[in-house]
């Protein structure tokens, strides 16, 4: 996801510097946009990984040792 993300970056990086004031900000503005989404999928797979990890666990077993 990291590599995702940063290859997003190098691909938008050149667009930033060309046009008018106007595009600018546009391509800054769709920029954030776009970062937020791959930001946002990547949390929300987190949690549902998580959250399917913890509750497929097995039940916990205790294993005592007597030591003499």
């Amino acid at each position: 996801m990291v590599l995702w993300l940063f290859s997003y970056w190098s691909k938008i990086g050149g667009m930033l510097d060309q046009g008018s004031q106007a595009e600018k900000a546009g391509g800054a503005i769709g920029a954030a946009i776009g970062t937020s989404m791959l930001v946002f999928f990547w949390v929300a797979g987190d949690i549902i990984i998580g959250l399917f990890t913890l509750m497929t666990r097995g039940k916990k077993i205790l294993i005592t040792e007597d030591v003499r």
